[in-house]
């Protein structure tokens, strides 16, 4: 058996000698997917994306996604996206 350990804060995982060609989708003890093949995925402390691979995501006060990398999104009052920049 193998052994992995290329996420962090997760529990240790192991595979057999039969190799799976699917995409390894890694979780940590809480549920939250941590791992998509080689792509790490972080959270905040109120379990929103704060980063994938080397992308960020910023949000306005509890869940309003305001930036996305390089990509800011402005939206109106009802939660539509009105204007993009970048």
């Amino acid at each position: 058996m193998n052994t992995t350990y290329s996420c962090p804060n997760r529990n240790a995982q192991f595979r057999s000698k039969t190799f799976n060609r699917g995409v390894q989708v890694i979780r940590d003890r809480y549920g939250k997917v941590r791992c998509i093949g080689n792509v790490f995925i972080n959270y905040d402390r109120y379990v929103k994306l704060n980063r994938v691979s080397s992308i960020y995501m910023k949000y306005k006060r509890s869940d309003i996604l305001t930036q996305v990398g390089g990509l800011r999104v402005k939206f109106n009052h009802l939660g539509e996206i009105i204007h993009t920049y970048g």
